[in-house]
């Protein structure tokens, strides 16, 4: 029989049935995407009747998997991750996941992607199939490039003199690409003082026992499970400085010069205070033949009192 219903209950009958086996079916039309309804089959016959009802739904292909991501396991290992569709998902049975020219499948929203090479660039996408072998609507493109960091860059150094120690304050950027593994640390080599080298999760590090009259060859690079970026190098150039007392006054003053950064060291020698005339102090510095840059100019003194006093660079 053909039923034209939109929407619908199929009722196959068959009577008097004795010793032997009989189907019959039905085709349904005119059916929209969002119907719904069920198939009732009878039997009757001599010794009683009996019946089984089957739910019927009707939809169309499932719309596309989404917020496709992965996430890096070992060197030659990811795991793929996505959330289902969320129209037209009954009858979803598998997902079908392309890897630039590979296909892989699974029941489940997850995958385990093996064999991987350091250097190459896969291309991800994910749709799922129903149980009529209908494919659903795509995902978006996920780019796995599966490569170590970026360098870091804008690597810059400043130089810091506390209590009579000095540091050098190393700060660098790093920009951070979402297709490849995550950063897990930079790593920071010099030759200044055993150890040869440190990490850190920041992206700036203060590195002691630094000694004035000395050059130092500083590398920072950014590490990811594959490895190590290219390193960027950075060279401090630490001048000398004369023997003085921690003392500043109004006529004499003690300047440590590094490259455009001054350091003053304290108070006025005869009053343990800060001078109260700005002019004089300047003047004093302006004519050191080392000086370069000139710093503190819109006074009040005052400002920079703070900086003085505990000898941090300003």
């Amino acid at each position: 029989d053909i039923v034209n219903l939109s929407i619908f209950e199929i009722k196959l009958v068959s009577k008097n049935l004795q010793d032997f086996e009989f189907s019959s079916e039905a085709t349904v039309q005119n059916i929209q995407l969002s119907n719904n309804g069920s198939s009732l089959s009878c039997s009757d016959q001599i010794f009683g009747s009996n019946e089984k009802r089957i739910s019927i739904s009707i939809s169309g292909i499932s719309s596309s998997p989404g917020n496709v991501s992965f996430t890096a396991e070992t060197t030659t290992h990811l795991t793929l991750y996505w959330s289902p569709p969320t129209e037209n998902i009954n009858c979803i049975v598998k997902y079908i996941v392309k890897i630039n020219d590979q296909q892989m499948e699974t029941t489940v929203t997850s995958l385990s992607v093996p064999n991987l090479t350091i250097g190459l660039v896969y291309n991800v996408t994910v749709y799922s199939q129903d149980s009529d072998n209908r494919n659903g609507s795509t995902s978006e493109l996920l780019t796995v490039t599966w490569k170590v960091p970026l360098p870091v860059s804008a690597l810059s150094w400043n130089i810091s003199e506390i209590d009579g120690n000095t540091s050098i304050i190393l700060i660098w950027e790093h920009e951070e690409d979402s297709s490849r593994p995550p950063i897990q640390h930079f790593f920071v080599s010099h030759n200044i003082s055993e150890p040869w080298n440190t990490t850190t999760m920041n992206s700036s590090i203060i590195l002691t026992g630094i000694k004035r009259g000395n050059t130092y060859v500083i590398n920072v690079s950014a590490v990811n499970i594959l490895g190590e970026s290219l390193p960027q190098e950075i060279e401090a150039i630490i001048n000398e400085v004369s023997t003085t007392t921690n003392q500043i006054s109004s006529t004499t003053s003690t300047t440590i010069i590094t490259s455009s950064t001054f350091v003053f060291s304290s108070m006025s020698q005869e009053t343990n205070t800060i001078p109260q005339s700005f002019s004089n102090i300047l003047s004093t510095i302006t004519s050191s033949d080392a000086l370069s840059n000139t710093i503190c100019l819109t006074d009040p003194l005052e400002t920079c009192s703070n900086n003085i006093q505990t000898g941090v660079v300003i």
